[in-house]
């Protein structure tokens, strides 16, 4: 797993090519994720009710967002514009953020759960099956 400073490599190599989007400074990853998660809280209008329907429908309604950059780049038979595209994604982080914010959920706990899942799958995927036991 990459650590913050190639992290920070990654995102200004991503960052360089946006004009709009500034360079990050010298900080954790950590506090990041911590400063981002509370702006979501504070920009988050769907309220205090206890489901989290709202910011649902919003992160679905983004992706599809993300799908019409795709579709029409498609269409037209151009490239996908980068730009558009990291701009709705933003919008995607956060409405996950803001399902994660709701429900008092913290990222790397959803990284570690989404890493176990899919480890345990495919460790699965590649582990003979009870019916090919029988013919060795």
């Amino acid at each position: 797993m990459p650590d913050n400073e190639d992290l920070k490599d990654i995102l200004d190599e991503i960052f360089k090519h946006m004009d709009s989007v500034p360079a990050m400074t010298p900080r954790s990853l950590d506090k990041i994720v911590e400063e981002y998660q509370s702006f979501v809280n504070t920009t988050n209008l769907h309220g205090e009710q206890a489901n989290t329907e709202g910011e649902i429908l919003e992160l679905v309604a983004e992706a599809g967002e993300v799908l019409g950059v795709l579709q029409k780049a498609k269409r037209h038979g151009r490239e996908v514009p980068r730009d558009r595209l990291f701009d709705e994604l933003s919008d995607v982080l956060w409405g996950l953020f803001a399902i994660l914010g709701k429900n008092q959920w913290v990222l790397a706990d959803l990284i570690a759960y989404n890493t176990r899942k899919l480890t345990d799958r495919l460790e699965t995927a590649h582990s003979p099956s009870p019916k090919d036991l029988d013919n060795v």
